[in-house]
């Protein structure tokens, strides 16, 4: 079901569904994020709430600063020879990359989020997504501080947000979704451009049916 907003598809509580969000660089004639990318810390933050309730989240951060390190990360990770991060901006001893989730000026990335929804969730179902930026992330500040019990709390700047209301089967109120600004060919462009970057088989497959 694509593009989500302003029609959105009816969740059943106790099913487990994809969903898919689309990062795009606008007004970019560079790479983002550039520069620094092995210690830029950008991410991407997803909560879902039934209620006061949150049923999933990714890209959280805890009481120390740390960012989940199983959220999307648009940046680059690269590694020395002995298969240790460059950490602490010890560029010559970079060897190869692990990832690089940068993005290219005018093009897109695709990131997929699998969730269920609780079997006792009731009404409504919000989903929010917020890109994230920190200059330097947790790790990298330890060794500048020299102190491994740092608190990372360099400010952490919201690039771009979006919010998607679903509603669960039996609910008798309408979710409040405003169309989107972006006029749906150009969804349906970007979604296939951040497909293709990916290069997957199956994902080509997806890239080719968007762009159709």
């Amino acid at each position: 079901t694509a593009p989500l907003r302003p029609a959105v598809p009816e969740l059943k509580p106790g099913a487990t569904y994809l969903l898919e969000a689309v990062l795009r660089t606008a007004k970019l004639g560079h790479l983002f994020t550039q520069g620094t990318s092995d210690s830029n810390q950008a991410w991407v933050e997803v909560t879902a709430t039934s209620g006061e309730t949150v049923v999933g989240k990714s890209g959280g951060i805890n009481g120390a600063g740390e960012v989940d390190p199983w959220s999307h990360f648009v940046n680059s990770f690269v590694l020395d020879k002995g298969g240790n991060r460059i950490n602490r901006r010890n560029g010559q001893d970079i060897f190869t990359t692990l990832y690089n989730h940068q993005i290219p000026p005018g093009a897109a990335d695709v990131i997929h989020y699998r969730f269920s929804v609780p079997e006792d969730a009731r009404g409504q179902l919000v989903v929010t997504v917020e890109l994230k930026y920190r200059k330097f992330d947790t790790e990298y500040m330890r060794f500048v501080q020299g102190d491994e019990g740092y608190v990372n709390d360099l400010p952490v700047m919201v690039l771009a947000r979006d919010r998607v209301t679903f509603p669960l089967a039996g609910s008798d109120s309408p979710p409040d979704n405003p169309p989107s600004p972006i006029p749906e060919w150009e969804r349906w462009n970007d979604y296939g451009i951040g497909l293709l970057r990916k290069g997957e088989r199956g994902e080509l497959r997806q890239a080719e049916h968007a762009f159709g």
